[in-house]
């Protein structure tokens, strides 16, 4: 009896209509959340390292990998062995908030940043006039 109900429940608009709602403010709330926790980053890099409008750091790591693909080229990274490079982004409590795992080891890091949708993201908020920064290494292009 029960499964009968569940079935009718969910096949009913009005339901699925609903559920919909639910699913649309639960987004809404998720994106609300993104900007106050971006708010309270860039308050906490300022506080604790005296870096205004800083919301994380960023850096790219050498995953070492088991080499079986005919692009070796792609893979076999400056320091002699193969690899993934991949792009880490953290906040000020060493929390990761972004990874790109998507390139080989030969790829160099300011490549992999532009190719990054954080990069994109970064950018967006800086044309709305965002005053926010990722700090980096020197491979990395210095940008609004």
């Amino acid at each position: 009896m029960h499964t009968l109900r569940l079935l009718w429940a969910a096949n009913n608009e009005t339901t699925l209509q609903r559920r919909q709602t639910r699913e649309n403010r639960r987004k809404m709330v998720q994106i609300v959340e993104m900007e106050e926790l971006e708010l309270v980053q860039r308050f906490r890099f300022q506080r604790r390292f005296k870096l205004p409008g800083t919301v994380g750091c960023i850096d790219c790591t050498h995953i070492a990998i088991v080499m079986t693909s005919d692009e070796e080229h792609l893979f076999f990274n400056r320091k002699g062995y193969h690899s993934l490079n991949v792009q880490m982004v953290c906040n000020s409590n060493l929390k990761i908030t972004n990874v790109n795992p998507k390139f080989g080891g030969a790829t160099h890091d300011s490549f992999i940043w532009a190719s990054s949708r954080m990069e994109t993201f970064m950018r967006e908020l800086h044309q709305n006039g965002e005053q926010v920064w990722l700090l980096g290494h020197s491979g990395y292009p210095q940008r609004p």
